[in-house]
């Protein structure tokens, strides 16, 4: 039962983790471009 349970957590953490890391590094990138269209309005 209780190797069952880790799977399951194990599971969960690996697909949260293949779902926000694309979320993160989108972010990211866009937090960058808008510094670069701040920098260049200035």
């Amino acid at each position: 039962m209780m190797t069952y349970l880790l799977g399951e957590f194990v599971y969960y953490l690996v697909v949260s983790t293949a779902v926000i890391t694309p979320v993160v590094a989108g972010g990211m990138i866009l937090l960058e471009k808008a510094e670069r269209i701040m920098k260049d309005g200035e």
